[in-house]
């Protein structure tokens, strides 16, 4: 019975993240069209965008198993739903830096439904698989907005690195800084029509590290499905 269940929440949560994944990269466009970036609105979103990622490093990397083992402990003790969190301050970022405000208004009402939808699907599926430790834990834990004072009846678990490989987090990161060396280059290249100078060449060097990066990544990953016996 167990086995189904999660294979239902896995299912689920699936479902829920392509179609995030797919708001966001068409919502990503649009904004990038559209977008009034200047060197103020980069430089106010950018500390949203890294205190974002550093909220979902931080969550990975105690997220032992998935969907078989809940989590508790980091930034689990002190709110539900910390990469959410981290997914909230990414996105409020990036639409800061490209600085359209109608598009920060949607971005806030988007998020609020989407999420909205997931974290309850979520509860429910946790609550089936897990029973009563998951609702003491809700009890005293909030869902967003975190508590002061870490969760008593937490599982001491110590932040591992190996599991932000694992969760393919390195990914993420590697994404972001991608989207905002881009972005920069955008504002101070694209739109000044300026010349290229040494912050410029930097930005755009880290930008073809990133790109070369996620391309190795994913020929790495899909070399090692191949390995895998079926």
């Amino acid at each position: 019975m167990k086995t189904n269940l999660e294979s239902i929440a896995k299912w689920r949560r699936f479902q829920f993240k392509k179609l995030r994944i797919l708001l966001a990269w068409i919502g990503g466009m649009i904004l990038f069209y559209y977008s009034g970036i200047s060197e103020t609105t980069f430089w106010a979103g950018f500390p949203l965008v890294i205190l974002g990622e550093l909220t979902r490093i931080w969550a990975a990397g105690h997220v032992e198993r998935k969907g078989q083992k809940l989590a508790t402990d980091g930034p689990f003790a002190y709110a539900r739903n910390p990469l959410y969190i981290g997914n909230f301050l990414l996105g409020l970022g990036f639409v800061t830096v490209c600085g359209n405000v109608l598009f920060i208004a949607i971005f806030l009402i988007g998020f609020g439904i989407v999420y909205w939808g997931t974290i309850r699907k979520e509860e429910k599926d946790l609550s089936e698989l897990f029973g009563k430790t998951y609702q003491e834990y809700c009890r005293q834990v909030p869902r967003i907005f975190p508590r002061f004072s870490p969760y008593p009846g937490r599982e001491k678990f110590s932040f591992q690195w190996p599991l932000i490989l694992k969760h393919r987090e390195h990914v993420t990161a590697m994404a972001v800084v991608l989207g905002l060396s881009g972005l920069y280059l955008w504002e101070r290249v694209g739109l000044k029509h300026g010349s290229v100078s040494g912050k410029e060449t930097f930005a755009a060097g880290i930008a073809l590290a990133m790109i070369l990066g996620l391309i190795t990544e994913a020929l790495l990953r899909q070399a090692a499905k191949k390995k895998v016996p079926s």
